[in-house]
C-alpha cells in the first residue's frame, strides 16, 4: 500500500469515527433563512473561484471557509460537498497533498451518504489527481475509471437547465486520464483521453480548459520527440489562455514553449520563453516559480554566451533565495 492510499485510509477512518459521534449542523433549519444561507455561501464559493483563478490563494481559502461554514449552518450537504473539494483544490495548488486529502475524503464520505453519482465522479476525480501529481497513476486510473462509469448514464443538458450548478465535469476526468496514461508511457491512449477531452471543451467554447488540453497534449508531442506537433500545441495553449486572461496558465505556456525550444536545441527562442514566463510569474508574485524561471535563464544565457545578462539573473536569484 502507497503513502497516499495509508494516508486516505486513515482520512476515512477517522471520518467514521466523528460521524458516530455528532453533527454540529441543524437537522431541520428554516426554509426561508436556508436559501439566503445557500445563496451567500454561493456567492462566498465564487469569490473564492475567482481568486484561485488569479492564484491568491491565501483568499480563495478564506472565501471557500466562509462558504463552507455558511453550508453547514444550514446543513446543505451538497453545498458541503462542494466546499470541502474547492477548499482541497487549493491546499492542492499550494503543494499540501495532506491537507487537499483530507478535505477531499470529508467530501467523498458524504457523498457517499446522499448518494449523488455527480458528487461522487468529483471526488473521486480529486482524490485520483492527488495520486497523479504524486506520480501513483497506478492508484489514480481506478478511480478515474470508476468517476466516468457513474456519468456514463447522466444527460447533462438537462441537468444545466435544472441546475446551473450542475457541470459536465467529464472532460477533466478524460484529461485526467490521459496524464495517467502518459504517466505509464502509454502515449497513444494519452493522446486519445486528452483528444476527448478536448473535443467536449471545444463544443462548449470552455477557453481555460481547452488550454489545460492543449498544454498537455503538447507535453506528449514532446515526450515522442515530435517538436513541431509540440510546439504548435502549446502555442495554442498559449492563445486560449490568453483568451481565458489565465495569467497563471499563460506562465506555464511560456515555460513549455521554453522547455521544448530547448529541447530541439532552439537555444534562442527557449531563452524568449523562459524570459516571457518569468515576467508574468513576476507579476503574480509566486518566488518559487520566479526561482526555478532565473535557473533556467542563467542557464540559457550562459548557452548563447550573454553572460552579462546571466550575471543579472543571478542576483536576483540570490535576492529571492535570502528573502
Amino acid at each position: 500500500m502507497t503513502f497516499l492510499k495509508m494516508k486516505y485510509v486513515w482520512c476515512l477512518s477517522i471520518l467514521a469515527i466523528l460521524a458516530l459521534g455528532c453533527s454540529s449542523a441543524p437537522k431541520n433549519p428554516d426554509p426561508e433563512k436556508s436559501h439566503d444561507v445557500k445563496n451567500q455561501a454561493a456567492d462566498y464559493a465564487d469569490f473564492g473561484d475567482y481568486y484561485y483563478s488569479q492564484a491568491q490563494y491565501d483568499q480563495s481559502l478564506k472565501f471557500f471557509e466562509l462558504s463552507l461554514k455558511e453550508n453547514i449552518s444550514v446543513n446543505n450537504e451538497e453545498g458541503i460537498i462542494k466546499s470541502q473539494n474547492s477548499i482541497g483544490k487549493v491546499y492542492s495548488a499550494l503543494g499540501r497533498s495532506d491537507l487537499a486529502l483530507d478535505h477531499y475524503a470529508q467530501a467523498y464520505e458524504l457523498a457517499k451518504k446522499i448518494d449523488d453519482p455527480v458528487l461522487l465522479s468529483q471526488s473521486e476525480n480529486n482524490i485520483g489527481e492527488i495520486y497523479l501529481r504524486a506520480g501513483e497513476s497506478g492508484e489514480a486510473l481506478p478511480l478515474f475509471e470508476k468517476a466516468i462509469g457513474r456519468l456514463k448514464d447522466i444527460d447533462f443538458s438537462r441537468k444545466k437547465k435544472d441546475d446551473d450548478s450542475i457541470k459536465d465535469h467529464r472532460p477533466v476526468l478524460y484529461h485526467n486520464t490521459g496524464i495517467a496514461y502518459k504517466q505509464q508511457n502509454n502515449l497513444n491512449d494519452a493522446l486519445s483521453w486528452l483528444e476527448k477531452a478536448l473535443a467536449l471543451n471545444t463544443e462548449e467554447k470552455l477557453y481555460k480548459d481547452m488550454a489545460d488540453n492543449y498544454y498537455a497534449i503538447a507535453s506528449v508531442y514532446s515526450k515522442q520527440n515530435s517538436f513541431e506537433k509540440a510546439i504548435e500545441n502549446a502555442s495554442l495553449a498559449l492563445d486560449y489562455d490568453k483568451l481565458a486572461e489565465n495569467k497563471v496558465g499563460i506562465a506555464k505556456d511560456f515555460l513549455a514553449l521554453g522547455l521544448i525550444s530547448r529541447k530541439a536545441n532552439m537555444d534562442e527562442e527557449a531563452y524568449a520563453f523562459f524570459r516571457d514566463s518569468y515576467f508574468v510569474y513576476k507579476t503574480l508574485g509566486l518566488n518559487q516559480e520566479m526561482k526555478k524561471l532565473l535557473t533556467l535563464l542563467i542557464g540559457s544565457t550562459e548557452t548563447l554566451g550573454l553572460y552579462e545578462e546571466a550575471g543579472t539573473y543571478r542576483e536576483l536569484l540570490d535576492a529571492l533565495e535570502e528573502e
